[in-house]
């Protein structure tokens, strides 16, 4: 059948039509999924667990580089700005980033959303939190037992704790006087328990994501629950820079049985650094450097040594997520002291 040019220009403009129709009813039942919450995270270890934790509901944002330290930090103006316009901020707490303490409390004045790992951890995990030094301390005063004993495990504790105390005091007799170490990051029941907290705060913002939120988090705890057990580590003893990774320490039942510097500000000086030779004879005994803080103090008094040691940086510049940051750490610690040498020599 022969159709006539108008009418064929009709039956085609109608075909469109419909295709258009169609195109765009089936467009508008899509949901595009991606992150619906901004969030800007103080240091790379808080943003690489909240990445793996809630990377479908948020897109989050690193104040400070991976590789720089929250202890000599100072805000640039791009800085100020991403705080006052993220949804919500997270950062460790005053005793890690003095530099955002004055930052938060305007957010907080004008109703803005932030958390504070430590001041959640002070209401749900009080009990595991440690004074600078205290395990150490608790050794010192302890010289006949073992040298672990300072080091009994919590348990997992991914139900939140509540304490009746005030909230301000980590366990431990003889440290009470000191301040909290907030390295807690490398302690993973801790940095679950953190993740908790943030989830309660992203759902005050954002009620409809509860669900989708509870069902994220527990995947993040399944994943970190099923990560392997490091049972090599156990009553292995290390020297580390600074404080960084005690929480791990007892966690896994190791040592951290000196540290150069519980001030990075300051550098180690002769006394301490005789006495860290002296415990490095001990061929059992490993040494821990960190990237932000030792390499010139390293080689300058070690070098003529053949210590065993290893670089690890607590920070986990170079990884995208909290699991793998973790695993390595876990890796190199197991290694160090024990069939390698890892010195950066």
């Amino acid at each position: 059948m022969n159709l006539s040019p108008n009418l064929l220009k009709k039956t085609l403009c109608l075909i469109l039509l419909l295709w258009v129709i169609q195109l765009t009813a089936f467009a508008s039942t899509q949901v595009t999924p991606g992150p619906t919450l901004s969030v800007l995270v103080s240091i790379n270890p808080l943003q690489l667990a909240i990445r793996e934790a809630f990377s479908d509901h948020v897109e989050s944002s690193l104040l400070l580089p991976p590789n720089a330290s929250p202890h000599h930090f100072a805000l640039r103006p791009r800085d100020i700005k991403a705080l006052r316009s993220a949804d919500l901020v997270v950062w460790v707490g005053p005793e890690l980033e003095q530099f955002l303490r004055k930052p938060i409390q305007q957010r907080i004045t004008s109703g803005a959303a932030s958390f504070a790992a430590l001041d959640w951890l002070r209401t749900q995990q009080t009990n595991n939190l440690l004074y600078v030094n205290q395990l150490r301390r608790q050794h010192d005063h302890h010289p006949n037992k073992q040298k672990n004993n300072h080091q009994h495990q919590h348990g997992h504790q991914h139900e939140h704790q509540r304490s009746t105390s005030s909230g301000n005091e980590p366990n431990g007799d003889e440290t009470r006087t000191g301040i909290i170490d907030p390295h807690y990051w490398l302690n993973k029941e801790l940095m679950i328990s953190v993740i908790q907290g943030i989830k309660q705060q992203l759902i005050r913002i954002q009620p409809e994501l509860e669900a989708s939120l509870q069902q994220s988090v527990q995947e993040f705890i399944i994943r970190l629950s099923q990560k392997n057990e490091w049972k090599e580590l156990t009553d292995r003893q290390f020297i580390s820079y600074h404080n960084s990774f005690d929480y791990l320490a007892k966690a896994e039942n190791f040592s951290i049985v000196e540290v150069m510097t519980t001030n990075t500000e300051v550098r180690p000086g002769a006394q301490q650094l005789g006495k860290i030779k002296n415990l490095l004879a001990d061929k059992e005994t490993c040494l821990i450097t960190e990237p932000q803080f030792s390499g010139g103090v390293i080689e300058r008094v070690f070098k003529q040594s053949s210590l065993p040691t290893i670089e690890i940086d607590p920070l986990g510049a170079g990884f995208s997520d909290y699991s793998s940051y973790l695993d390595h750490i876990m890796q190199l610690l197991s290694q160090c002291g024990k069939h390698i040498n890892t010195s950066r020599h």
